[in-house]
């Protein structure tokens, strides 16, 4: 009840600002400041009736309502009192490799309190200086573990996470597998399309994990809002052609698979089967066909819709 009392936590949860490099479909313009840009430059999206958060409908000035940069040097005198004592850090964004703050951070706690455990979340599309830069800054660092988020392959992978070259997130996926890093793991966010190249993703992390002294696993998590883009849009005969499909793709390489990936193969599986059923399908799958048709255009990508969404 003292409002000066200077309360020391154990573990913080951080996300300094939206930066971020990359506006992936199922994200939204409070997380991104690309797509803060999209709405900027072509408006909301419209016509879309399933979206109860309305991710793409608020417009600037409701956004800018919603996002007010903190004051820093508030948060950095205060952090210097409890960073000592701190057991977890935890830090998301935005894409945290472009926050300079995340760099005062790794200073910080190199200095201080270089055993903390420290969590990375990134998107791990960055150019090389970028990583050149945040590999060196780690250095100090013993308890450091990394989430890289990407759920699919390819141009599938490209049309989802708008802004990503896969081939060189998979380059930096690599150089993460031979540094400092305690463990990392790719964390997907699976929706619809991203099952058209999940499998793809496994053999390309299986066959990295053949060159790298930290072998990553791959954690299954599946989009939830907005539910359009996600299994709720997925009629029950895609969804039994896909359980078909990563039953048998599973099978295939069991053996590659690490421990604890067979029980998120199985989540797959299940959340297909069971999970998102929704009454209202048709109306998510009219709402993913509204965005995508306008999502296509905005970000000049291939309008040939069937090759993402669906069976064909």
């Amino acid at each position: 009840k003292n409002p000066n009392f200077n309360f020391k936590p154990k573990a913080l949860e951080l996300a300094f600002n939206n930066t971020c490099n990359l506006a992936c479909s199922y994200c939204s313009p409070q997380f991104s400041t690309s797509w803060i840009n999209d709405i900027r430059n072509n408006g909301v999206y419209t016509d879309i009736k399933t979206d109860d958060r309305r991710h793409y409908q608020k417009d600037l000035s409701e956004l800018n309502e919603m996002i007010k940069p903190p004051h820093m040097e508030l948060f950095w005198s205060w952090f210097e009192t409890v960073m000592e004592g701190l057991e977890s850090i935890r830090v998301s964004g935005g894409e945290p490799l472009m926050h300079e703050e995340v760099f005062r951070l790794f200073a910080m706690m190199t200095r201080i309190n270089p055993d903390i455990e420290t969590v990375i979340h990134s998107n791990l599309c960055q150019k090389p200086v970028v990583m050149d830069r945040f590999f060196e800054k780690i250095k100090g660092l013993r308890n450091l573990r990394m989430n890289i988020s990407n759920e699919s392959a390819g141009e599938t992978a490209e049309f989802i996470r708008e802004g990503m070259i896969y081939s060189e997130w998979l380059e930096n996926i690599e150089r993460l597998g031979n540094s400092t890093v305690k463990e990392f793991s790719i964390s997907t966010t699976v929706s619809a399309i991203a099952l058209q190249s999940l499998d793809q993703m496994y053999l390309d992390i299986i066959d990295i994990r053949k060159r790298t002294k930290i072998k990553p696993y791959i954690s299954i998590n599946m989009v939830d809002k907005p539910e359009f883009q996600g299994f709720a849009c997925l009629t029950r005969q895609e969804r039994d052609f896909y359980i078909d499909k990563y039953t048998k793709f599973y099978a295939s390489i069991k053996d590659d698979l690490l421990p604890v990936e067979h029980e998120h193969c199985n989540r797959l599986i299940k959340f297909l089967n069971e999970g998102f059923i929704r009454e209202n399908q048709l109306e998510m799958r009219r709402d993913s066909d509204i965005f995508f048709e306008q999502y296509t255009v905005r970000r000049n990508k291939p309008d040939n819709l069937a090759k993402y969404i669906g069976l064909k």
